[in-house]
């Protein structure tokens, strides 16, 4: 099934083979779904995060070694994801997957067709809260594979509920300061404090720590008047409210 693996330089050789390429991956999701479940559950997964670099430590941990093994090996016997290298400096034995671009495309419209793509959002989102931390040197290097997972699957408005997509603005943030990309992280401080004074009101316990979080973040950009005058704020609220 080497079709998904091919490049096709020619631009009309292109749109003549997608509907060939398009009905033989139906065919083939269809049997793979039927011989090796847990393969269309990680594909399913993967077609809702980034579909570069995927490190197989992210993949749902369901299912026996023997089964996640045979699973990953149906997927690039398909060729739907082909595997980079086995041994990134630092990451051990770690393996990473990318997902063929037509694979990506098709397969996300599967699960919208089938009702599905809300389900898979909702479980990667929560994939992503177990394994990205609060920042922090422990496990960097691991952890720093996760985030443009984490970013991407952020931006997505669909599915994520806003008290989910608060929590992973917030570890990106904190993940960003880290790696000292502080505008980047002050942005992702702001998109969580705008869902927390959206969703649970201005006086609350967690969109306090957002504020105090963005209020730092402005802080570590030399934006110390904004900062200052944010975490005043913040402050009163937390005397208001005690």
């Amino acid at each position: 099934m080497g079709t998904f693996g091919e490049k096709f330089e020619d631009p009309s050789r292109y749109r003549q083979m997608h509907s060939t390429i398009a009905k033989t991956w139906y065919i083939s999701f269809d049997q793979i779904q039927k011989e090796d479940p847990l393969a269309a559950e990680y594909l399913s997964f993967m077609a809702c995060i980034d579909r570069s670099n995927i490190p197989q430590s992210l993949l749902p941990l369901t299912g026996s070694l023997l089964q996640q093994i045979k699973a990953i090996g149906t997927l690039k016997g398909y060729a739907f994801i082909t595997e980079r290298q086995r041994a990134l400096p630092g990451l051990g034995g770690e393996a990473y997957f990318d997902m063929h671009r037509l694979v990506y495309i098709m397969l996300a419209r599967w699960l919208e067709d089938h009702g599905e793509k809300k389900g898979w959002v909702v479980k990667a989102a929560e994939r992503l809260e177990e394994v990205l931390p609060y920042g922090g040197h422990d496990e960097k290097k691991t952890w720093s594979m996760y985030l443009p997972h984490a970013i991407y699957l952020a931006t997505l408005e669909i599915a994520v509920d806003e008290a989910t997509r608060a929590s992973l603005f917030e570890r990106i943030g904190y993940c960003q300061s880290t790696l000292g990309q502080y505008s980047e992280a002050g942005a992702m401080h702001r998109q969580a404090l705008v869902l927390r004074e959206r969703s649970m009101g201005n006086e609350d316990v967690l969109t306090l720590k957002s504020k105090n979080n963005f209020a730092v973040a402005l802080g570590n950009q030399g934006k110390y008047a904004e900062a200052e005058s944010m975490l005043r704020q913040t402050l009163m609220t937390r005397e208001k409210t005690r």
